[in-house]
């Protein structure tokens, strides 16, 4: 009798304590997750991104691998009433590898001199790029999770003197899902003779403008515009362009994870996915009387985790696995299509100290230059006092331990060798 009564008293204590768990409300308790501007005071980043792409013309795959590892400082100039400030950011480091069909190419700041292709980089270090940054993002919060990736999506957009959709069009009479198709171009309007072929085109290395969009994405645009809850997204959105293909635009929806004590402080963990979309209207030409550009696959996926407390960047890994066509709608031209498959990760660490550099014993001249690289163009790189031109840059490796242990390590890409 008693270890029944011993039983059903254990069992009411259980039901009690489920209940009693039940009736408690979910923590919904709401961080501000905002930059702490200060006049000086500087922070130093390394921006590392890793870019495969593989194009494929006249069934012809091209494949380049590019590395950059570039090193910016930031510095609050001045603090305005509504809490943004005026950032300078300063490139003060450029590290560049390039491997292609024509072979592989170097370039550090510090030793080498720039050859046509680095020359945008060049152009830019020691510059004060100053622009006006809020405290936070502009992206509203919405309820729920996101870890899963968004379906793949495409905006189509008419052209400009295509005349309006009528209001009782059908579905059919529309450009089909996950297609943009291209307005028509007449035989009067290309030359006699005339050929459509795509080409993959080139741009600067470095435009001075999208640099600066692209750091302050990094830095500061992924925070929302208001306190979030753990479990609650907010949406981002920025473009890019993509020679041939034109404009890109991305999604990424950033989930807060949760607040935990880690880095010396309170860090908030963030984790990060989304989509891309293409415009047609914002395409370049490049192709004959129709063409089509297809969206095969677009993916982001990352983490970022912000300090909290300090109000600042940690650390923060994203990556994106792009892959789109653009074919001829011409049964007779589709060995004109072209295909482009970019899988590119970035990585970001912060500090407030400046990364450890090495320290160049000759200064660049012309006449250092080693001969012509495999790439044709002359490489510009520095001779260094024993020979070997790459020292600098494997000292400086070296020494920057403290770099590695900000940035994750690299993901292996999944493009052929």
């Amino acid at each position: 009798m008693s270890r029944f009564t011993l039983n059903v008293g254990l069992l009411t204590l259980l039901v009690t304590a489920v209940a009693g768990s039940a009736s408690q409300p979910t923590s919904t308790e709401k961080h501000a997750l905002r930059r702490h501007f200060r006049i000086d005071d500087s922070l130093y980043y390394v921006v590392e991104r890793d870019i495969s792409t593989r194009h494929v013309l006249l069934n012809v795959p091209l494949v380049t691998r590019r590395k950059h590892v570039d090193e910016w400082a930031e510095r609050i100039h001045s603090l305005a009433p509504d809490g943004s400030a005026n950032i300078e950011w300063i490139l003060e480091r450029v590290q560049y590898q390039k491997s292609d069909l024509k072979g592989d190419y170097r370039f550090d700041s510090l030793t080498d001199l720039p050859n046509q292709e680095t020359r945008s980089a060049t152009a830019l270090i020691g510059q004060k790029l100053v622009a006006r940054q809020k405290p936070n993002g502009t992206a509203a919060v919405s309820g729920g999770s996101a870890d899963k990736p968004h379906a793949v999506t495409e905006k189509t957009t008419a052209p400009v003197s295509a005349p309006a959709t009528p209001a009782g069009s059908t579905a059919a009479s529309q450009p089909a899902a996950n297609v943009a198709s291209r307005p028509s171009t007449t035989a009067a309007s290309r030359p006699a003779g005339a050929r459509p072929r795509p080409a993959i085109r080139s741009r600067a290395l470095y435009d001075r403008e999208e640099i600066l969009r692209f750091i302050a994405r990094l830095t500061t645009d992924f925070l929302p515009a208001t306190p979030v809850a753990a479990g609650e997204s907010w949406t981002i959105e920025f473009d890019e362009l993509k020679p041939t293909f034109g404009k890109v635009t991305h999604r990424l929806t950033c989930t807060l994870r949760q607040i935990v004590d880690a880095d010396g402080g309170r860090t908030a963990l963030i984790g990060v996915n989304g989509d891309s979309a293409v415009n047609e209207a914002d395409a370049s030409e490049a192709a004959g009387d129709e063409a089509s550009i297809v969206l095969k696959n677009a993916r982001w996926s990352g983490d970022i985790r912000f300090d909290v407390e300090r109000g600042r960047l940690h650390s923060l890994t994203l990556r994106s696995d792009l892959s789109m066509a653009l074919v001829s709608d011409d049964p007779k031209k589709k060995e004109f299509s072209l295909e482009m498959a970019e899988q590119q990760t970035i990585r970001v660490g912060v500090s407030t100290q400046p990364p450890v550099r090495p320290i160049v014993v000759q200064s660049q001249r012309p006449g250092a230059t080693q001969p012509a690289g495999a790439n044709g163009a002359a490489d510009g790189r520095i001779a260094a006092p024993n020979g070997d031109a790459h020292a600098a840059s494997r000292i400086s490796a070296d020494s920057n331990e403290q770099w590695k242990k900000l940035i994750a390590p690299p993901v292996r890409s999944a493009l052929p060798t």
